[in-house]
């Protein structure tokens, strides 16, 4: 029986109605949704009794970023813990480190996306792709292998990297 997992759009910023509609529709998938920290946790609840398993940061792009320190996030990312959801987040280079250490201080389980969006210059000496790895040790934290192909030609040879550092679990 096939399963998939349909990651958020970051395209369609808050708009999750697509994804939602698809994992109605389908009992195998599995999917991530773009919300606000303040979500209604009412709302979050439906969203994983309909098959929402995390929601999505699409960081990469953003000057400043939230501290997730403050109580807002501290509330929000209990309230995934507690819903068994984790938080997939997409940030490299030098940035992802400081995140990741604020997150681990956190229940939440956490997916870094696209390999911790290394720079395809550093590869695997990337800071982001280091913290990404160290993050793994703490059995809450995941990397992803996606979209490898915009590494350039890198990245293959990052993917075989990950997979010697991390096991294949």
């Amino acid at each position: 029986i096939p399963f998939g997992v349909i990651a958020a759009a970051s395209m369609f910023g808050e708009y999750n109605e697509y994804t939602l509609q698809s994992l109605r529709a389908s009992p195998r998938l599995r999917g991530t949704v773009i919300v606000a920290p303040t979500i209604d946790p009412y709302i979050l609840r439906r969203m994983r009794d309909d098959g929402v398993v995390g929601v999505r940061w699409v960081w990469f792009m953003q000057n400043e970023l939230p501290d997730l320190r403050c109580a807002e996030y501290r509330l929000f990312l209990a309230r995934l813990a507690d819903l068994d959801m984790h938080v997939q987040i997409l940030l490299g280079g030098e940035r992802l480190a400081p995140v990741l250490e604020a997150l681990a201080e956190s229940p939440a389980k956490v997916v870094v996306d696209h390999f911790g969006f290394p720079d395809p210059q550093l590869r695997a000496q990337c800071p982001g792709y280091l913290a990404a790895v160290r993050a793994a040790d703490n059995g809450r934290t995941w990397v992803k292998m996606a979209a490898w192909h915009r590494l350039g030609d890198r990245g293959p040879q990052l993917g075989a990297a990950l997979l010697a550092a991390l096991g294949t679990e």
